[in-house]
């Protein structure tokens, strides 16, 4: 009918094939109404969702894969694309949105009571939490992302109040004995997580019960009775494997063997620096007028390459060196209180952040009068306002 909200989707002659158009119709609907009433609560104006390969990575495949992560199943998103009766596929689809929310949450719970300056100081880390089994993979890849380091997160659900359980902790309801508990595991080129499980195997081939992957994401179950011994041999092995791989690599550039890729990053900063195998160095001071026009230039290659760029190394990403004293000069504008964390201006180019823990620490330093730098994460992205367009970065750890 002429009313029908699915007008514009083009039919076939395969009744379940339409469903499932019209379950993706729903989907994208019913986000960007979950989107806009969130804003709004907040006083914050409706922003349209993203129309390139975002809108898929950032929303669509995340709430799919939430109900897997909540309760082990996928229903809710199979009656999403397949019932056919519309009002059964809203139901879903909301059901999706909200355990998109509560994995968010959960996951920011546990990674909220970990203790980072630990974590920060291995090679390798284990940890055990109390969550869902399908959180401790994002757990996992935060700590990964966050350390460059390998972790392997195991999650059990139980009453305890703990969120991140001691290594001798455990539930009354279980055998410390038999109890077997299954991880998620992330790494890094440097550290083969298959290369690392198969020597920690040699070494003690009594404690990994199964599990597999590949070198980076993988899925592992231990007994719990070695997980003392099993966090100290993960730690080691990492460090002891990571050294091997970079000697090896080293040799074979010092041999013309093999010729390293300079990795597709800018170092920002406001003092003079040299380029190096890292990143490339660029002085903010040495064009201050043209510092957010060659950003903006930048943005505009990029899209123009996305979504390829991802997988060739094209996308070029940044870092920023912050001296949190320098902040305080007028010129930057330094708006302490923008929303839970700060904000400033850099020669055309609004910088701020949503993470609230760095914004805190910025703050500690500037209280301090600690001119230390802070080295951040900076995403370039593009903001409209009013119809003018400027490029902005956005700050994390």
């Amino acid at each position: 009918s002429e009313t029908s909200p699915y007008i514009d989707i083009k039919n076939t002659p395969y009744v379940h094939y339409n469903t499932v158009f019209h379950g993706l119709y729903d989907m994208l609907f019913l986000l960007q109404e979950s989107k806009d009433e969130k804003r709004i609560s907040q006083g914050k104006k409706p922003n349209k969702l993203n129309n390139d390969e975002e809108l898929i990575g950032w929303y669509l495949s995340p709430m799919i894969n939430a109900p897997r992560r909540i309760h082990a199943t996928s229903r809710e998103a199979m009656m999403a694309f397949m019932a056919t009766m519309s009002n059964v596929r809203e139901d879903n689809i909301k059901s999706m949105i909200a355990m998109n929310e509560l994995k968010s949450e959960i996951r920011n719970g546990v990674t909220s009571e970990l203790d980072w300056d630990i974590i920060e100081s291995k090679y390798g880390n284990v940890v055990f939490v109390n969550a869902q089994h399908g959180i401790s993979g994002l757990i996992a890849g935060q700590i990964t992302s966050r350390t460059g380091k390998a972790s392997i997160v195991f999650a059990l659900p139980t009453k305890s109040d703990k969120k991140v359980y001691g290594n001798h902790d455990f539930d009354e309801r279980f055998d410390a004995d038999a109890l077997v508990i299954g991880g998620s595991a992330r790494s890094t080129s440097a550290q083969p997580l298959n290369v690392i499980m198969a020597r920690i195997a040699e070494i003690r081939p009594d404690i990994i019960v199964g599990g597999g992957g590949h070198a980076a994401a993988a899925g592992y179950s231990i007994k719990y009775k070695y997980l003392d011994v099993f966090t100290t041999l993960f730690n080691s092995v990492a460090k002891a494997i990571e050294e091997e791989i970079i000697t090896e690599y080293n040799k074979l550039i010092e041999s013309g063997a093999v010729e390293p890729v300079v990795k597709n990053e800018v170092l920002l900063s406001v003092y003079d620096g040299n380029d190096s195998p890292d990143h490339a160095h660029y002085n903010i001071l040495s064009d201050t007028t043209g510092f957010s026009l060659e950003l903006m230039q930048i943005h505009s290659f990029q899209t123009e390459l996305k979504p390829f760029g991802k997988d060739f190394n094209a996308q070029t990403t940044f870092i920023m060196d912050i001296n949190p004293m320098m902040l305080l000069d007028n010129e930057y504008n330094l708006n302490l209180n923008f929303w839970k964390t700060l904000k400033f201006n850099l020669y055309g180019v609004d910088v701020l952040t949503f993470d609230i823990d760095l914004a805190d620490l910025i703050k500690s330093r500037i209280n301090d009068k600690n001119p230390a730098i802070i080295r951040v994460k900076a995403k370039l992205e593009m903001n409209s306002f009013r119809g003018n367009v400027t490029p902005q970065l956005q700050l994390s750890a």
